[in-house]
C-alpha cells in the first residue's frame, strides 16, 4: 500500500520486472492499470488469485480479504498524511488553532498539528493495518517503511506515540533498554526481516530450513541492501 500513484507504479514495475529476470511467474496486480475493484477481485479469486497486489488509497480501507491464506504480508511505504495544505485539511486545522488560541495555548499551531492532523493520519494507519488482521484466523505481517518513526528525538517519539500506540495493544513491542511502549517495534530491514522469516517458519509458512538460510548476515545483507550500496 502506498501513498502516491507514482510509487505504486513504480513498484509493481520494479516487482514484475525482478520476477521474471528471476524465473518466477507469480503474479504483480497493479490496481492502478486494473482499477481497484478489478485488482481486488483477481488478487482474492479463490482458484487463480494471488500474488502481489499493488496500490494507493482506494486499497486502503473498504477491502476485505476474508481468506485467511490469500493475505499473508501488508506492506505500507509511507505514514498516510494528509495534504498538508487541502482546503478541508487546512480549515479544520485552523478551527482547532483558533479554539487551542482562545484556551491560551502556547502553540496553538502544534496543538492543531498534534490533536487533529497527526491523529487523522494515524486512523487511515490503523484501517491500512486492518486490511490484513479480519479476524483471530488471520495471520501475517505487517511493515510500516517510514524512516519518520525511527529516532530518538522528540518529534520521532511522538509519531511513534501517535500512530503505533493507536494499534492494538497485541501488536506493541516495548523496548527492553528504555521502556518505550512502541520502541520495539522499530528496527533495521535486516532485523525485522529475521524476524518475518522466524514468524512465518513458526506457523508453517516458511520450510525452517529456508528460513535459517535466509537468515544468514549475508543473506539478510543482499536482501535488504540495494546493489549500489553493497558495492
Amino acid at each position: 500500500l502506498t501513498t502516491a500513484r507514482a510509487t505504486a507504479g513504480g513498484i509493481a514495475s520494479h516487482l514484475l520486472h525482478e520476477l521474471r529476470v528471476r524465473g518466477d511467474d507469480t503474479a504483480v496486480i497493479s490496481a492502478l492499470e486494473r482499477g481497484n475493484n478489478r485488482a481486488f477481485r483477481e488478487f482474492t479469486n479463490r482458484e487463480y488469485g494471488g500474488g502481489f497486489l499493488v496500490g494507493t488509497k482506494g486499497l486502503w480501507q473498504g477491502v476485505d480479504v476474508s481468506d485467511e491464506c490469500r493475505l499473508r504480508l501488508v506492506w505500507i511505504n509511507k505514514l498516510p498524511f494528509a495534504p498538508f495544505a487541502a482546503p478541508i485539511i487546512e480549515a479544520r486545522r485552523a478551527v482547532v488553532a483558533a479554539r487551542a488560541s482562545n484556551a491560551g495555548a502556547e502553540d496553538p499551531e502544534a496543538v492543531s498539528t498534534e490533536t487533529y492532523y497527526l491523529p487523522l493520519a494515524a486512523l487511515q494507519l490503523r484501517q491500512a493495518i486492518g486490511r490484513l488482521i479480519r479476524s483471530e484466523r488471520h495471520r501475517g505481517v505487517i511493515i510500516i517503511s517510514d524512516r519518520k518513526l525511527a529516532g530518538q528525538t522528540a518529534l520521532r517519539r511522538s509519531y511513534r506515540r501517535t500512530f503505533l500506540g493507536s494499534l492494538e495493544s497485541g501488536l506493541l513491542r516495548e523496548d527492553s533498554a528504555t521502556g518505550e511502549a512502541t520502541g520495539g517495534n522499530v528496527m533495521t530491514m535486516a532485523d525485522g526481516w529475521a524476524c518475518i522469516w522466524r514468524f512465518y517458519a513458526r506457523h508453517g509458512l516458511l520450510d525452517p530450513t529456508r528460513a535459517v538460510e535466509l537468515s544468514t548476515p549475508q543473506a539478510l545483507e543482499e536482501h535488504t541492501l540495494l546493489p549500489q550500496t553493497r558495492r
